[in-house]
């Protein structure tokens, strides 16, 4: 069996133990009102399952939630520095809930390149929002984007780029002038891996090279062709965290080993994004969000601290 699957099994069956035995007891405590004398037991049960419910609903209000997170690195080939806005999983699925403020939001950054890593919409309703998303955000910045498993395994996955603005990368690639600076723009689709080193084989070694990808076993491919920066999502950096031990479940076929953030693979930065949308439950715990942003700067390949400061909307 699957070790996510075991995880989650676990972590529901405990969920359930607890929840069934704190309506007992406040069912226990109403039918002897006035004579309930509780143990420790109790009250330790009560307390954790009043926890246990704010925690759900705030759960419920977290997808409302916007936050802007920072990561700095460095690179040789720039001349300038470049800014880039990295959006991913957006799962518009018909009801509003950050669409309209993101435009906003990317706009305030001031980014030199959008970039989006797939997994537009989960239904026609959620189409039409995101269409419309994008197409304020592309008027901001030049803006590519990839499909996602969610968009290649769809059949509005034609119209899902139609009149936004956005350049779509199903294995494309383009070369760009930013800032005086050469940079290189690779991406495959899901379900186009076939062809992903031929694409990355295009990219000229003097260029500044980045690739876009729904997942993030595209790692392998990208630090083998010595991309300089890639960029995925589809984990939603768990949508569920717990505290210490992260993400309840990534669906990604490298399970927790790149679920959220920043990643150096050999000479590759990596950023997987924890996006904005849902799937499943419409819930979001510890994992708002997320508009990312990647400053990248002239000088040696590297990192600057700090990395990842969140700025909530």
């Amino acid at each position: 069996m699957d070790s996510e699957l075991v995880i989650v099994l676990a972590f529901v069956g405990v969920m359930c133990t607890v929840f069934l035995y704190f309506v007992r007891t406040v069912v226990l405590m109403w039918e002897k009102r006035g004579s309930f004398k509780p143990t420790p037991l109790h009250v330790t049960v009560l307390l954790i399952g009043a926890f246990g419910i704010g925690c759900v609903i705030y759960g419920i209000f977290e997808p409302l939630q916007l936050i802007t997170t920072r990561l700095t690195i460095s690179s040789a080939k720039l001349k300038s520095p470049i800014r880039i806005v990295h959006l991913t999983d957006l799962h518009c699925d018909g009801t509003v809930r950050t669409e309209k403020k993101l435009p906003g939001v990317v706009r305030e950054l001031h980014p030199d390149l959008i970039l989006f890593t797939g997994d537009a919409a989960n239904n026609l309703r959620g189409q039409k929002d995101f269409q419309a998303c994008m197409s304020e955000i592309s008027k901001i910045a030049p803006t590519f984007g990839v499909y996602g498993n969610h968009d290649s395994r769809s059949k509005r996955k034609i119209e899902t780029f139609q009149n936004t603005g956005v350049t779509n990368l199903d294995s494309a690639s383009t070369q760009l002038d930013i800032k005086g600076n050469k940079v290189w723009i690779g991406g495959a689709a899901i379900d186009s891996e076939a062809f992903l080193a031929d694409i990355m084989s295009e990219a000229p070694d003097d260029a500044y090279k980045i690739f876009l990808y729904h997942y993030p076993d595209g790692i392998r491919a990208a630090s083998a062709h010595h991309m300089d920066l890639f960029l995925c999502g589809h984990t939603h950096g768990g949508q569920i965290r717990l505290p210490i031990y992260g993400a309840l479940v990534t669906s990604s076929s490298l399970g927790k080993q790149f679920e959220h953030g920043h990643y150096v693979v050999g000479t590759t930065h990596m950023n997987v994004s924890s996006g904005i949308g849902m799937t499943g439950l419409p819930v979001r715990f510890l994992t708002p969000p997320e508009v990312a942003v990647i400053d990248v700067e002239p000088g040696q390949t590297g990192k600057f601290p700090p990395e990842d400061a969140a700025e909530s909307k």
